[in-house]
């Protein structure tokens, strides 16, 4: 993933090793955006695809981006990242408690 930085915000892109001139502009516009709204630089790091799209996974101010569906199409919603790691420890554990009962099933 190669980044860049910008104005102290580190912008990374995901699979491309080049934006274009229309997707660096956009990611810069989205990254002032955010400085603007007083998110503190060094806690923002961007992941954009090569159009100057922001893609899941991107962080700031603590929070996660995560991209779902919803009943109006595809929804983008930052996230604390507790939530995010805690919805992937009930998954686990849903998961576990699955492969334990067919385990238990078989003997």
């Amino acid at each position: 993933m190669k980044s860049y930085i910008y104005r102290e915000v580190k912008l990374s892109l995901q699979h491309s090793d080049n934006f274009s001139e229309e997707g660096l502009e956009r990611a810069k516009k989205m990254a002032a955006l955010m400085l603007d709204k007083g998110i503190e630089a060094n806690s923002m790091h961007l992941i954009f695809c090569r159009e100057g799209f922001i893609c899941a996974d991107s962080q700031a101010d603590g929070k996660v981006l995560e991209i779902r569906e919803t009943s109006t199409g595809e929804g983008k919603f930052w996230v604390p990242k507790q939530k995010k790691r805690s919805r992937y420890t009930g998954t686990f554990l849903l998961i576990s408690l699955f492969l334990l009962a067919v385990i238990s099933e078989f003997k």
